[in-house]
């Protein structure tokens, strides 16, 4: 009893406490509740000290906060510790996609990025690499809680596209085909003259590649013309 808990997922944690009635018995324990199993454990991994009704909270970045509280000495403790999410259970949150890479010929040569965000335009929580396949395919696990996020995709050569407030829960989350726009050689996003002078400068040879096949051409150039002057989501 009186102790603090944390939902996530499909599990409820609950941190400190007390296991009979007097401030003596407060406990460290970190105690894990399956809602869908119905199953309790007792983790390994202990609380930093043993109190009473302790502060805790989760970050969007999966980050545990555990302060002050009343330890089985009955004084108030003023301090506080973080631990993340994933080091008390697994993490769950993956995101299955597809990125449409506009004339692009060879989408598995490319490596996509995944950024999480907070809801609404917030701050930058997580960076994600993307190894995608021969269309595009991309699967990646976030260490993120289950929440509301921004999800920002992006390319080498291609505008930013950002997805806002989505919502990603324990397991598999599939946001389907995000469409990148190409032609942003020098990292802008926007395609604009610095991109169609990229072509020029490097006209045929291999220095700018916008369709992927090997080599700066007519093709490349057709890119910047036809997406001159658009920008990406910021």
């Amino acid at each position: 009893n009186q102790c603090s808990t944390i939902k996530y997922g499909k599990y409820i944690l609950l941190l400190g406490g007390r296991t009979e009635g007097g401030a003596a018995s407060a406990t460290d324990a970190i105690q894990i509740y399956d809602t869908v199993n119905d199953s309790w454990t007792v983790h390994a991994i202990k609380c930093p000290y043993k109190a009473t009704t302790p502060a805790v909270g989760l970050a969007p970045d999966g980050t545990i906060y555990y302060a002050n509280g009343l330890n089985q000495l009955v004084r108030w403790v003023n301090d506080a510790y973080k631990i993340h999410i994933s080091q008390l259970i697994p993490t769950e949150v993956s995101v299955t996609g597809q990125l449409g890479l506009e004339f692009h010929v060879n989408p598995a040569a490319v490596t996509g990025t995944l950024e999480v965000h907070a809801a609404g335009g917030g701050g930058l929580l997580e960076t994600k690499s993307l190894t995608l396949n021969a269309s595009g395919g991309f699967t990646t696990t976030l260490s993120v809680a289950p929440g509301t996020y921004d999800l920002r995709f992006g390319a080498p050569n291609f505008l930013w596209k950002r997805l806002s407030f989505v919502n990603l829960g324990s397991g598999s989350n599939n946001v389907g085909t995000v469409d990148l726009t190409n032609g942003d050689g020098n990292g802008n996003n926007q395609v604009d003259l610095g991109d169609l002078n990229l072509v020029l400068v490097n006209f045929g040879g291999a220095g700018v590649d916008y369709d992927g096949n090997g080599v700066t051409g007519l093709s490349d150039l057709n890119v910047v013309v036809v997406n001159f002057g658009k920008s990406g989501n910021p």
